[in-house]
């Protein structure tokens, strides 16, 4: 049995082999022999090796720039985790290999980056490096075993078109089933060439000179989760007019009959279809939740053209024809399907055809057109894909609409979570700071993990510009800088050290902390506040603002963005005493009082008692004075009063799907738990609109799958419920229970010393029920500012009378 191994350093292991402290592997990368950088190449690489006995044996395997192993024609893995050129992963494998010949075997799909590739891989040419550690490096390693390759015909990609938003995921696949050699794809045949060594490996831990990319590091996460699916339901089965059927509205009243049933036999993976020749089929199949998965398709019937795209719904359309809003997801009849995917022609012999990258969405269309011949699809089914998570948080309440929220939420989660966080599967696929910081916050509460989240914090330091800046997203082909995101990672950075235990991480992610602060340091002007730096200065989708960029955020001087950086200067400060530095602790927190009277002097607004965006006071946001509150501008009863006045004031630009999450943390510190339960009214409608997961923005929204809409799970148990870290390293906890108007909650949060367990009621003498703490987890209660110490195990709460006269002291 071959399993893929995490190892925490790199493998030379043999160093009196390889020589002392040697910055390169005894392998080289391999690849073409000649190709043109804009041609895109599906490659199938080859060693054939013969074992004297049974043994084990450690390979390390990296490619550029998506690879699936085979070892004797059996799935292995596929990779490689991305990253970026000079942080290049490579995973590592525990071969178990009996006596005899074996074939190891890697497929390798590399897409020019005008095909175009996707944004968020970088690439520098198709290569393969293998190395096998100790004495398998003469059996195993690339540049010194035989491997051999051939470029495998068939295969071609094509930019998209019709999606009418920003798609970063990459060209479609289109292949011609009549080219597809295979015995050769089964590493067969004849007509192999050797590969030809390209340059040696080289490591990021241990490098003395190299090119400027692929520098080896070993892979920061465990295998993704895969599991072969069988879902779905055809709910239309119709003869459309020809092949392009993208203005041709679906009717559900087209089901052909037996071939309902035929299909959805095909479906559940229970037989196979035939269509006959001469004959044009539309389907579309309704997977009743969102996948992210690879679809394998067998089939055959020489000249059949097959198209399978996949979309998160299907469009209204609209007075011009064209497609507009999605309307209820639920909903087919009348509407029609834009979507992305795979275009087939089908060769005379039986084949299963696959996808270079996975497919997301909730509905797959598949249009059929044969020629002389039938084509039978003998095998369809879905390879599902996404970060292993192991959800065990619970939360219930007295409100029925919260149940609906939570599967929806962490549905969302792992549909954003593969080799990095994603903003959203399907239409960009992109590690965004703010959707991540989000995205991490929910991870800790509902699943005790932070492997992603590390290595995303990682991978956007490694970002980091000349002027202190991250990029906005990383890993990414183009540069975007989204200044405020910057700062949104400084507090990422806070995050982590609070819930996670693992001071050495954040020791090493201090220096890009500071940079990041000093950067934003150097915006100060003349009138002592920050001017808006150059860059795109997104806060949040609010209609009325243009690209997100609340008033003066483009240039000028914006509260918003002022009060953003206090905030993070607040945290940037608390992670330096946290690190034994109060000269920089001092430091910031001067900076941030100093900006916070400037702040109050210039934008703070006597006559509607709040923050306005713009010094002209012409414009006011939820934004603001939440931020004021965060920030500590205002606080205890002002920070009170200022949130209610927000509350009561008509016409301020309000927070949407991505910002509420900031809106609900202030709304919870000054305790303004119905505010917070009101406007969950947005998620309670999930089901309305027929949603399986959160989507990006309020109706009309684009993408329907967004991971920042998740965060209703973090604030259940961390600030309804209210449990949270009260120091670094979530070392001890305080519990602050806040229900508002529910008269009931249940539920669990995972830490790891064991879970925090709670079922709490309220009646007209205050709150009830029992909180069960693990032991060794010092833990206070505090309700209306009253302080109670926990025991381990389970403890009887009722209406709480003061037990010590002092709070917890808090980071």
């Amino acid at each position: 049995m071959h399993r893929r191994i995490q190892i925490k350093s790199d493998p030379l292991l043999n160093r009196s082999k390889y020589g002392f402290m040697s910055p390169q592997w005894p392998a080289s990368w391999i690849g073409p022999v000649d190709h043109s950088p804009g041609e895109s190449l599906v490659l199938i690489f080859r060693r054939i090796l013969t074992l004297s006995k049974p043994r084990k044996m450690r390979m390390h395997i990296a490619a550029d720039q998506r690879y699936e192993l085979y070892i004797d024609q059996v799935y292995v893995a596929r990779g490689a985790e991305r990253s970026d050129l000079k942080n290049w992963v490579y995973e590592s494998f525990e071969l178990d290999m009996s006596a005899g010949e074996h074939l190891i075997t890697v497929r390798l799909w590399w897409v020019a980056p005008d095909a175009p590739s996707p944004e968020a891989q970088q690439t520098h040419s198709p290569a393969l490096l293998v190395f096998g550690e100790g004495d398998a490096n003469e059996l195993l390693s690339t540049g010194v075993a035989k491997w051999e390759y051939q470029s495998l015909p068939g295969y071609r990609f094509q930019n998209h078109d019709g999606m009418g938003s920003f798609f970063a995921t990459g060209a479609q696949l289109v292949i011609d089933g009549r080219q597809v050699n295979a015995e050769m794809e089964r590493g067969e045949g004849k007509g192999w060439t050797v590969a030809r060594s390209l340059q040696s490996a080289a490591l990021v831990s241990n490098r003395w000179e190299s090119t400027p990319w692929w520098i080896l590091r070993p892979a920061w996460l465990p295998p993704m989760f895969e599991k072969i699916v069988h879902v779905g339901v055809a709910r239309s089965v119709s003869e459309p007019a020809g092949m392009d059927s993208r203005s041709i509205r679906v009717s559900e009243d087209h089901l052909l009959g037996t071939e309902e049933a035929a299909w959805n036999q095909l479906l559940a993976g229970k037989g196979e279809l035939v269509v006959p020749p001469r004959t044009l089929r539309r389907v579309i199949i309704d997977l009743q939740n969102y996948y992210c998965a690879y679809p394998l398709l067998s089939c055959c019937g020489e000249g059949a053209s097959l198209r399978m795209q996949f979309a998160e719904a299907l469009f209204n359309v609209d007075d011009a024809g064209e497609a507009s809003a999605k309307g209820n997801r639920d909903e087919i009849d009348g509407k029609v399907f834009r979507g992305m995917g795979i275009e087939l022609t089908a060769g005379a012999e039986c084949f299963t055809y696959g996808m270079h990258n996975f497919a997301a969405g909730r509905y797959i269309e598949i249009v059929i057109s044969t020629a002389d011949q039938p084509l039978r699809i003998s095998r369809f089914e879905l390879l599902e894909t996404h970060f292993p998570f192991e959800f065990s948080s619970r939360f219930a309440s007295s409100a029925p609409a919260h149940a609906q929220i939570i599967p929806a939420a962490l549905r969302t989660i792992e549909m954003c979570s593969h080799d990095t966080s994603m903003d959203c599967p399907y239409y960009e696929r992109l590690n965004y700071v703010g959707d991540t910081r989000l995205q991490a916050l929910v991870a800790y509460v509902s699943a005790d993990e932070e492997r992603l989240s590390r290595k995303c914090i990682e991978l956007f330091d490694l970002s980091r510009q000349t002027t202190g800046l991250t990029y906005s997203r990383y890993p990414t082909r183009t540069v975007q800088t989204i200044p405020p995101f910057s700062l949104w990672w400084a507090c990422m950075v806070h995050d982590y050290a609070m819930w996670r235990k693992d001071r050495a991480f954040v020791a090493d992610r201090m220096p890009g902390v500071r940079a990041v602060m000093e950067c934003w340091r150097g915006f100060l002007s003349g009138n002592g506040l920050l001017r808006s730096p150059a860059g795109w200065n997104f806060v949040d989708w609010v209609p009325s603002w243009t690209s997100g960029i609340p008033a003066d955020g483009a240039e000028g001087f914006s509260g918003i963005l002022n009060l953003q950086a206090i905030y993070a200067l607040g945290k940037a400060a608390q992670l330096e005493d946290f690190m034994g530095e109060p000269l920089l602790a001092r430091r910031h927190r001067q900076f941030a009082a100093d900006l916070a009277r400037q702040v109050k002097k210039q934008f703070f607004d006597r006559r509607k008692g709040l923050f306005a965006d713009d010094l002209g006071h012409k414009h006011f946001s939820e934004h603001a004075q939440c931020l004021a509150v965060l920030g500590g501008v205002k606080t205890g009863v002002s920070a009170r009063t200022l949130i209610k006045r927000m509350l009561a004031t008509t016409g301020l630009a309000q927070t949407t799907i991505y910002f509420s999450h900031y809106l609900f943390e202030a709304l919870g510190q000054v305790n303004e738990i119905d505010a917070l339960l009101s406007r969950l009214e947005t998620w309670n409608t999930l089901k309305l609109h027929g949603l399986r997961t959160t989507f990006e923005m309020p109706e009309p929204t684009r993408s329907d799958c967004h991971a920042w809409g998740a965060h209703p799970v973090y604030h259940f148990l961390a600030t309804i419920a209210g449990i949270r870290p009260s120091s670094f390293g979530f070392d001890s906890s305080i519990i602050r229970p806040q229900l508002g108007s529910l008269s009931s909650i249940k539920g669990e949060m995972p830490h790891r010393l064991g879970a925090i367990s709670f079922d709490i009621g309220r009646d007209e003498n205050g709150l009830l029920g029992t909180i069960t703490v693990p032991k060794g987890l010092t833990t206070v209660l505090e309700v209306e500012g009253k302080y109670r110490l926990l025991a381990a195990g389970v403890n009887r709460v009722e209406t709480v009378k003061p037990k010590y006269k002092f709070g917890p002291k808090q980071a």
